[in-house]
């Protein structure tokens, strides 16, 4: 995988290779996440692209569809709308839409909705008329004859938008922004003015989507999942809604059967053994212990630790199974919250998790400690090949991200320039 990007932010012609572990060290404010949320949003806009395309113009039908039913409902009342809601949305009803119009049997269509609508109302003693309804509504052809580029550019757009709060293109420089994402022999281009995606070039469709992981309290105090499209939502609403897809008590045990995964889930579990927990009143719990009998002994989230969090969430990306194989997820200084023990297990664990699962790990750091752990697991565990360095940096204004390959004494001399001040000042003290 390659990203390039120019005019994201402050970011201009950034090439970055992502093939195993991907590292890019620097100071604060020198475009790290601003690459994390183009690879990021790139990389989603094409997840389930054509489905999502295509369920766009299903949902679109059907929802004017209900709007006509509603506009014609004597009583129009909540008891009223919420039938004609499930009427309308009726699993089994949208399947066969969805199979005709695959099928381009546009004519049945007409029918089957006809046919439903007739037998719902009556079931469920609607005061509505068939015979007022506009009949053109029936008609799903408009709806998939939209051109599916101009469906494509707007849920880039939102994806984009979601992630990067509106404000994609640089505030300081007008002219367009490009960002290339290459994935095997594949080249999606992105060209994006005043904020808005103008023009996608050989997009493609991808069944995988990016995991992307930075502010750990943005998890402490949610009750209830976004209900939004992927496109729709930033990287930390997608995670929050990660955590609703609970799993059951077999998967751990489909895990630990798997010789590769039982390091990874062993070291984790040393640090972060218990599990989570569902309270209707204050959302996510953690459990420490083993058998509990009333949930007020478990913790509230966000009263456990920031560095404990950060392995609570790797160990229900395992069993929850987020990581996927051949995946692609972005840790935004994820040793942030960590002391140099804790930092040096993590550089592990994310070592080991390249190595087992194959994914594209795009990883920002500023520690030193955090930077010569993942140098010497990478090493350990034989993926030193597959591990890029990347430097970002100010100079002039602008900010430069250069490849700079084995050498890392380049990054470890402006991290531990700190370092040497102090020395320096203790020095003249003493």
């Amino acid at each position: 995988m390659r990203l390039k990007i120019n005019n994201i932010g402050e970011l201009r012609d950034v090439d970055i290779k992502i093939d195993g572990l991907t590292v890019i060290a620097g100071e604060n404010s020198s475009g790290k996440s601003t690459i994390n949320k183009s690879l990021y949003a790139a990389f989603n806009s094409l997840n389930n692209l054509s489905e999502r395309v295509f369920m766009d113009k299903i949902n679109s039908f059907l929802t004017d569809l209900k709007e006509e039913i509603n506009l014609n409902s004597e009583e129009a009342d909540f008891k009223d709308s919420f039938i004609i809601q499930s009427i309308i949305f009726d699993e089994n009803f949208i399947d066969n839409i969805k199979r005709l119009a695959l099928l381009n049997e546009i004519d049945k269509v007409k029918n089957e909705v006809e046919t439903h609508l007739n037998r719902e109302i009556e079931a469920n003693r609607l005061d509505i008329s068939i015979e007022n309804l506009n009949k053109d509504i029936f008609d799903i052809r408009p709806y998939l004859d939209i051109d599916d580029n101009e469906l494509k550019k707007q849920i880039a757009t939102k994806m984009f938008r979601a992630e990067f709060k509106g404000q994609i293109n640089n505030i300081y420089d007008s002219s367009p922004a490009e960002i290339s994402l290459e994935i095997k022999d594949s080249i999606t281009n992105y060209k994006i003015h005043q904020n808005t995606i103008k023009e996608i070039e050989n997009n493609q469709s991808l069944k995988l989507q990016a995991v992307y992981i930075d502010d750990l309290y943005s998890i402490d105090n949610i009750k209830t999942p976004s209900r939004k499209e992927l496109y729709e939502k930033n990287h930390r609403t997608a995670l929050i809604d990660s955590f609703f897809n609970f799993y059951d008590n077999n998967i751990t045990s489909e895990i630990l059967k798997e010789n590769r995964l039982k390091k990874i889930y062993s070291m984790v579990n040393d640090i972060a053994s218990g599990d989570l927990v569902w309270d209707p009143r204050y959302g996510i719990r953690y459990n420490e212990s083993t058998v509990v009998d009333n949930i007020e002994d478990t913790l509230i989230f966000s009263n456990v630790s920031a560095g404990l969090k950060t392995f609570i969430l790797l160990k229900e990306l395992i069993l929850g199974k987020t990581l996927k194989e051949n995946g692609t997820i972005i840790f935004d200084e994820p040793e942030i919250h960590l002391h140099p023990e804790w930092q040096i297990k993590l550089a592990e664990l994310i070592v080991l998790i390249q190595k087992e699962y194959g994914m594209h790990i795009v990883l920002t750091t500023h520690s030193p400690y955090f930077l010569y752990a993942l140098e010497v697991f990478s090493t350990k565990y034989g993926i030193s090949e597959k591990t890029n360095y990347y430097f970002s940096q100010r100079q002039q204004g602008s900010i430069l991200v250069n490849n700079i390959g084995k050498n890392l004494e380049v990054i470890y001399n402006e991290l531990n320039t700190p370092f040497q001040t102090l020395e320096d000042l203790t020095n003249d003290l003493y």
